[in-house]
């Protein structure tokens, strides 16, 4: 499934350098268990084409995307990041729920990771992405 046409034009619109931070409380909607909320945390993770928001955009979609301690955590291997901040949590968390991304939820992630790919700075990642 593609992009809505007004969050495709709301991503060209941004300059590829945009740097804003990840809001804790859009990353709490990807936790919560309303899926409407998720995807309206998706969508405006996808707006702000912040790197931090596209790498917790993609955490979410392979399945690395957890909650421990009451924060949001992106899981790489023996690696706990905070997803507001990307910041090392150490110790890591020894529970964590992983946040489940229905069927409705990975169409809208692959249309908006597959667009910020578009706009990524890299240019081999837009030519590999066209």
């Amino acid at each position: 499934m593609r992009p809505s046409r007004p969050l495709l034009l709301a991503l060209l619109a941004l300059p590829a350098s945009a740097a804003l931070a990840v809001e804790p409380g859009t990353l709490a909607k990807l936790a919560s268990d309303d899926s409407d909320a998720k995807i309206a945390a998706i969508r405006q993770l996808a707006a702000s084409a912040d790197p931090g928001a596209v790498r917790v955009l993609q955490a979410l979609s392979e399945g690395a995307l957890a909650v421990a301690g009451g924060k949001v955590v992106v899981v790489e291997g023996d690696r706990v990041l905070d997803a507001a901040t990307l910041a090392e949590i150490r110790p890591p968390p020894p529970d964590r729920d992983t946040v489940i991304a229905n069927n409705r939820m990975r169409r809208e992630l692959g249309g908006v990771l597959a667009a910020l790919r578009l706009l990524d700075p890299d240019r081999k990642v837009r030519l590999a992405a066209a």
